[in-house]
């Protein structure tokens, strides 16, 4: 059976949906299942780098756990570096308030570099990786 949007956002407001015509929607949602079946015995972990996020940096943590909930165990580590918004203290005291996040925030007094597509802003990602 197929869901509508509407009633899907209604259920589950973080899931995006690929549009499935009428003919594949069937196979879509079981194939949704299985997937969702099998996570749940898993474990995952999942990595980010962030910089002057807030205040999505709280929304986005708040879906990251509740995603993480579908699986068997998850855990998440953070790099943080040079914000000045706030975002640090944000990690720093979710990783307080939850076990499964790590946290590592630093300063190196770069630029953002966020909208330039550079050697240099690709040599600090690889070096924040």
């Amino acid at each position: 059976m197929q869901m509508r949007l509407a009633e899907m956002e209604a259920h589950h407001p973080d899931r995006l949906l690929p549009a499935v015509s009428p003919e594949c929607a069937p196979r879509f949602w079981e194939m949704t299942a299985r997937g969702q079946e099998l996570a749940r015995t898993l474990d995952v972990t999942v990595l980010g780098l962030v910089r002057n996020s807030m205040p999505w940096i709280e929304f986005n943590a708040a879906r990251l756990a509740r995603l993480g909930e579908s699986f068997g165990t998850w855990r998440a580590f953070i790099y943080e570096n040079d914000s000045e918004d706030g975002t640090d203290e944000f990690l720093r005291q979710w990783s307080k308030d939850d076990d499964r996040v790590a946290v590592q925030c630093e300063k190196h007094a770069r630029p953002q570099l966020n909208t330039e597509k550079s050697r240099r802003r690709t040599e600090a990602l690889a070096e924040y990786r």
